[in-house]
């Protein structure tokens, strides 16, 4: 089957959903890319900061939300729609107690500890809140395979994060913050508005969601911890503006995700039914192992776009970022380097090993932090946010070597 087809089938699947989605991931890249222009590296790496942590915060619920995503179609909507929407409310409502709660500790702990003041921490709670809640009806209408519902709601946040572009103009980081959350906390309120607000909370529902949703939310944790462990490094230990240089850079890098993401999927759907109900299968590693040379093919042939037209955009366009070129280059090379892990992770999926690979990823976690950490703590000098990228590239390849070294019979079989 061809390529257009496959996508034309994930298009048919997910309907407009898709479309929508898309539109709405490409509107919050363009909306960063403005930011990182109109408000400058110090203040475009407090804004990416804060949205880094509010992503973390998304885990206050210890899973319950991706718990529901299951319970919901499996168990609850077969007793009924209100069965189902009461189970909803419960893991809501605690859904928004967990995440207040925490992002308040989080918050107190940047006004306590940081130089941060007490609006960009106020901020910092809408933020995670505004994120929650969008998550948690987003969660709703996928489980009970409401499409046009999805949809609506993904158009619409979309279109309100024009609103967000709009406010820009201000050049103000506080005020995108509250337009960006703005747009995710509205969109969701026709959910609301539409039936009337349930404050039922049934604790045994909560812990059920939790029990089958921790280890779903465990293993993203993981994968996350992992493509932020640098980042989380260099906020801690260098300037606002020096993180907000490397912040554009890893902008440019995520911005092929959609990509990587697009393509995993394709080859899973590929894989899956072409080896189904086969396990330990040497083929179904090689059949992954080809189309992700592929895409890694095209993903070095991006990257090299990206980097080559940095050099040139950056210096005429966005002046206050030249100073990252050199950071771009490393942060988009460690991050096509990663992309070979995606053979690993796809045949660990297909083949039920997920928990293998929570490990794996535990223990490139490890070797990351231990790298980055043990180099600035024993240099005698700091090193700069050049060098710790060019080190970023030796943990990449760290992560590939810790991701194959249970496939070595796979990769060298003939």
């Amino acid at each position: 089957m061809s390529l257009v087809i496959r996508i034309a089938s994930i298009t048919k699947k997910y309907g407009t959903n898709f479309i929508a989605n898309i539109f709405q991931q490409c509107l919050r890249f363009i909306i960063m890319y403005m930011a990182a222009k109109q408000l400058g590296p110090k203040e475009f790496g407090i804004v990416s900061l804060l949205i880094m942590i509010s992503s973390y915060l998304m885990n206050a619920n210890f899973g319950a939300v991706n718990g529901l995503k299951r319970q919901i179609p499996v168990s609850y909507s077969r007793q009924g729609e209100n069965v189902a929407r009461d189970a909803f409310y419960s893991v809501f409502n605690f859904n928004i107690v967990s995440t207040l709660v925490v992002s308040l500790v989080v918050a107190g702990i940047l006004l306590l500890r940081t130089d941060y003041d007490i609006f960009t921490c106020a901020v910092l709670v809408l933020l995670s809140l505004s994120v929650n809640v969008y998550f948690s009806v987003q969660t709703y209408f996928t489980a009970t395979a409401s499409w046009k519902d999805l949809f609506k709601l993904q158009l619409t946040c979309g279109l309100l994060l024009v609103g967000a572009l709009v406010s820009l103009f201000f050049s103000d980081y506080l005020i995108l913050l509250l337009a960006y959350s703005g747009a995710f906390l509205f969109a969701s309120l026709r959910f609301f508005l539409k039936a009337p607000v349930r404050f039922s909370f049934d604790s045994q529902i909560v812990r059920d969601n939790i029990y089958i949703g921790f280890p779903i939310m465990i293993a993203g944790l993981i994968y996350f911890l992992f493509q932020t462990t640098d980042r989380l490094i260099i906020s801690r230990y260098y300037l606002k503006e020096e993180f907000g240089f490397y912040s554009f850079a890893w902008l440019l890098a995520m911005s092929l995700n959609l990509i990587v993401s697009l393509a995993s999927e394709l080859i899973l759907q590929r894989a899956a039914s072409r080896y189904a109900g086969e396990f330990y299968n040497n083929q179904i590693f090689r059949f992954l192992l080809r189309y992700s040379l592929l895409v890694q093919a095209g993903l070095v042939i991006l990257a090299a776009i990206l980097i080559t037209g940095a050099y040139y955009v950056l210096p005429v366009y966005l002046t206050d970022y030249v100073a990252a070129l050199p950071v771009i280059r490393n942060i988009l090379i460690a991050y096509v380097i990663q992309q070979l892990g995606l053979t690993a992770g796809n045949y660990y999926l297909i083949v039920g090993r997920q928990r293998v690979y929570n490990i794996l990823l535990v223990i490139a976690c490890v070797l990351n932090a231990g790298l980055l950490l043990g180099i600035i703590f024993f240099s005698r000098i700091r090193p700069s946010i050049e060098q710790m990228s060019s080190f970023y590239i030796i943990s990449s390849v760290l992560y590939i070597i810790v991701l194959y070294i249970p496939l070595r019979k796979q990769l060298f079989s003939k």
